[in-house]
């Protein structure tokens, strides 16, 4: 496995200074490091949006001048350029082109892909210069430093919790009512949050697609891998090695 992820590196030798992110030719790097400029250089001249790659500059425009002119023949939601309108044909389609190289595991977009990759190298590029958590990508550090920056405008009327999002709010009141909404379509059990069910399905699919590299021991969840790699450890000294 260890040489699968070298290799997937090796084809990517272009390395990004500030965030670690690799390149498979130096002009995708290039391009890439305009993204960390803090100077916005192209405004668009009709809604003063501003852009650091004339790409992104003109590719913005068509909302302006050409409209949507993509629809979707499923369910008539439109796009400006026919590659997103391909990307979102595969959510009715179910099509999943992107494949690890590892797990098996299927994406409809390369970017999901090379987001999951990361879960196998255990890189988390992108840091926070407030608190130092880190983070697989550039969107999920954004919504982390809403976190440090945001003022908590959300109180719960019950216990007087403050958070920066209604969405958390909303969640957070599932506590205090009891409420659990989603429900398990085999054996009924109910619960607050969609990402608990969606692990608890893997219990009747019998499907456990964390493997510890060590052992080869395999879990349903990342979090039950974790705990499992713990008694592989002693004193600081990884074990049966």
């Amino acid at each position: 496995m260890l040489c699968d992820l070298l290799t997937y590196n090796d084809e990517k030798p272009h390395r990004c200074d500030v965030c670690g992110k690799n390149f498979v030719s130096s002009s995708n790097l290039i391009r890439h490091k305009d993204t960390h400029r803090p100077d916005k250089l192209y405004t668009c001249s009709m809604c003063h949006k501003q852009f650091t790659q004339r790409g992104y500059l003109h590719k913005h425009m068509f909302i302006h001048t050409a409209g949507r002119a993509h629809k979707c023949i499923a369910c008539g939601k439109q796009f400006t350029e026919g590659s997103d309108l391909k990307k979102h044909l595969r959510t009715h389609s179910g099509e999943k082109p992107h494949k690890c190289h590892l797990c098996q595991k299927t994406f409809t977009e390369s970017g999901n892909l090379k987001k999951h990759l990361q879960t196998h190298t255990g890189q988390r590029p992108h840091r926070c210069e407030i608190c130092s958590k880190t983070f697989l990508s550039t969107s999920d550090l954004a919504r982390h430093k809403d976190v440090h920056m945001q003022e908590k405008a959300y109180t719960c009327f019950v216990c007087r919790a403050q958070f920066t999002q209604s969405s958390s709010l909303k969640l957070h009141m599932l506590t205090h009512s009891g409420e659990r909404p989603h429900t398990c379509s085999v054996c009924h059990k109910r619960f607050t949050q969609y990402g608990h069910l969606k692990s608890h399905m893997l219990i009747h699919a019998g499907h456990k697609p964390h493997e510890c590299h060590i052992c080869t021991k395999t879990f349903r969840t990342s979090s039950d891998l974790t705990k499992h790699k713990r008694t592989h450890t002693r004193g600081g000294k990884t074990m049966g090695m």
